[in-house]
């Protein structure tokens, strides 16, 4: 509330060019932790690096929508042209012909090597049919086209972010309609069951709700009655998709370990624990009536249509049903933790078509003046829909230091001499280890670079917020 009454009084006087570093140091002194680190990890000048910008993708959940061209070539095709037929991309080109004109489209290209991701250009389409490719260089217009592609790339993120919640939120309906709490299933899978609940209310009411929300207008004018049906499919794609390290995220045999954050490391300990609770959950024919309920409810709730091939009265359909919720639910969200990047300049515009102009050649006059002069000279005070999703990342955000609740954390109430709580004894140790490896490849937090640290283990000092 405090934080939503500065941006709110903010707007008002705060000029464009340095509501982010403003609006970061409110958010800094309400927290007021000393922990001697960065709110964000773009913050300063940092998020003006090309190594950054490039992490900020080949790092996070944004790696599962790039796609090969040649050799070691990407392409983060934001332009809603494509012909892929990989559901993710076409989930992302459904979001872009949603995307309101006010965002311009782009694409940005990135090379790959030992040390990680390069971005090399970006192409923007200033005006219909007119495509103009920026690099290095280009100093000011670099800059802005740089935040093109961001400002685009973080309007899919809450989409595939919204769909995360109806996904967690339908699937723990149904199991909180139909799942004993005393069965092993019930068991295992409570702790994740109350915050969904509670995080899909929260979110509906702040992205897509039909009035006020910000995919109705607060910060993207768009058609919700769209939204809705995208999140639904969304949602479908997560319920049903068989590899999701693969299928959401990108990664395959031969990806290299930064990619997405190397989420994959999550995968194993998530599949051998989703194995063991399907196996103890099918073996008891006590089970049985109720996972015959889950599957009527999965239907009922509509996250499972007649097409599905999940069937969870079996060992391996509810395994199946398991791996997706805790990696969809616990490794994919957690990612969602890089929309505290929209408190920098980079990620932190709703609205590009007015850079059309001064991306145009002649306009050199501006690598003199700077980046923060131009948003300065197009909005000199700060538009109220960046304001809201100023808000909207400071509320969904938050929350990296102790005292959150992790993947794994439990409680699970089972007995000491089951097998499922050696089970979720194995589980907490492999995932204690996959966020250890995980710490290993990428490290410490430092200037100029973006690090997954939502991923890293619980002990590793984090920005707080």
């Amino acid at each position: 509330g405090l934080f939503a009454f500065a941006v709110h009084v903010g707007g008002y006087v705060v000029p464009t060019g340095v509501a982010h570093r403003a609006y970061t140091a409110v958010a800094e002194l309400i927290n007021d932790d000393h922990d001697g680190m960065e709110f964000t990890q773009g913050s300063g000048d940092n998020w003006k690096s090309d190594t950054f910008a490039a992490q900020l993708i080949g790092h996070t959940f944004i790696a599962g929508m790039l796609e090969p061209t040649y050799g070691n070539h990407l392409i983060l095709d934001l332009s809603g042209d494509g012909f892929s037929t990989d559901r993710m991309q076409v989930l992302k080109r459904t979001a872009l012909a949603i995307a309101p004109q006010s965002l311009l489209r782009a694409r940005g290209f990135l090379e790959t090597g030992t040390d990680g991701p390069t971005l090399t250009g970006v192409e923007v389409q200033v005006e219909p049919g007119k495509w103009l490719k920026f690099e290095p260089k280009d100093g000011t217009r670099w800059i802005m086209a740089k935040v093109t592609l961001f400002a685009l790339a973080n309007f899919l993120l809450q989409c595939f972010h919204t769909g995360i919640h109806l996904y967690t939120g339908a699937v723990t309906s149904a199991i909180k309609r139909s799942i004993p709490v005393g069965t092993n299933f019930g068991k295992a899978i409570q702790p994740n069951s109350l915050q969904t609940i509670f995080a899909l209310f929260e979110q509906a009411a702040a992205l897509h709700a039909s009035h006020g929300a910000a995919f109705s207008g607060s910060v993207w004018n768009c058609n919700i009655t769209e939204i809705w049906t995208l999140t639904v499919d969304i949602a479908r794609f997560y319920f049903s998709t068989p590899d999701p390290p693969k299928d959401i995220l990108g990664i395959t045999d031969s990806s290299p370990d930064w990619w997405a954050g190397s989420s994959q490391s999550f995968y194993a300990p998530i599949s051998n624990f989703a194995d063991v609770v399907a196996a103890e959950s099918t073996s008891d024919p006590i089970n049985a009536l109720a996972l015959a309920n889950l599957q009527t409810e999965l239907q009922h709730v509509g996250i499972a249509t007649s097409q599905s091939s999940v069937d969870v009265t079996t060992s391996e359909g509810l395994a199946k049903l398991t791996k997706n919720l805790l990696f969809v639910a616990g490794i994919c969200h957690s990612h969602m933790y890089l929309g505290r990047e929209f408190f920098t300049p980079l990620m932190g515009f709703v609205e590009t078509a007015p850079f059309g102009h001064y991306l145009q050649p002649g306009w050199s006059i501006w690598d003199s003046l700077g980046f923060e002069a131009v948003v300065t000279k197009i909005w000199f005070t700060v538009p109220s829909t960046i304001s809201q999703q100023m808000i909207l990342a400071y509320g969904t955000t938050s929350g990296f230091s102790p005292g959150v609740p992790e993947l794994g954390d439990g409680p699970y109430l089972v007995a000491s001499n089951s097998n499922l709580n050696a089970a979720v004894t194995t589980f907490r140790a492999s995932l204690d280890a996959s966020r250890q490896q995980v710490y290993g490849i990428f490290g410490d937090f430092k200037n100029g670079t973006f690090v997954p640290g939502y991923l890293y283990p619980r002990q590793v000092k984090k920005p707080f917020g």
